[in-house]
C-alpha cells in the first residue's frame, strides 16, 4: 500500500498502511459488496474488528450495508444468518463507540479541531485521529473496485 501512488500523486501514509495490515478488517474496504454477499461466513468471523476507531468502524458499517440487505433476505439459510450475526456483533461495537464518542464530545466539549480533555490519549476524539485518515489522496468519491 504504501509503494504504490495514490490517485493524487502521493503515497499512502505508513500509519494507515500499518493500520490496514494489523486489522484485516479494513480490508473489506477495498472490496466490492456484491462480492461479500458470497463470501463464506467463517471469511468473517477470522477478521481481526476489535480496537477500530470510530471512523473505521463507520467506514465499515456504512460499506457493509449492500451486503448485509442481501444476507438479512435470506437469513433461512444457516451460513447468511451467522454473516448477520457477525454484523450485528459489528454494528454493537459501532453503536457503543458512537454513544462514548457523543457523550464525552458532549460533556467536554471536544472536537477533532481543538486540544482535548484532561483525558489526554484516552480521549475519544484524539483515540479516533490515529490513523489521521481526513488527508485528500484524490480517490473518488464514487464507489470503484
Amino acid at each position: 500500500l504504501i509503494s504504490t501512488p495514490t490517485p493524487s500523486g502521493d503515497l499512502l501514509d505508513i500509519s494507515i498502511a500499518e493500520r490496514f495490515k494489523q486489522k484485516n478488517v479494513l480490508q473489506l474496504l477495498r472490496m466490492n459488496p456484491n462480492d461479500m454477499i458470497k463470501k463464506h461466513p467463517s471469511d468473517f468471523v477470522t477478521l481481526q474488528a476489535h480496537e477500530l476507531t470510530l471512523t473505521e468502524s463507520r467506514a465499515i458499517y456504512m460499506h457493509l450495508m449492500p451486503a448485509v440487505i442481501q444476507w438479512n433476505k435470506a437469513k433461512s439459510n444457516r451460513q447468511e444468518l451467522q454473516k448477520c450475526e457477525w454484523f450485528e456483533s459489528m454494528k454493537r461495537a459501532f453503536k457503543a463507540s458512537l454513544a462514548i464518542y457523543e457523550e464525552h464530545e458532549q460533556q467536554f466539549g471536544c472536537s477533532p479541531n481543538n486540544i482535548c480533555c484532561k483525558l489526554g490519549h484516552k480521549c475519544p476524539v484524539e483515540l479516533d485521529k490515529n490513523p489521521w485518515y481526513n488527508t485528500d489522496y484524490g480517490f473518488p468519491r464514487e464507489a470503484i473496485y
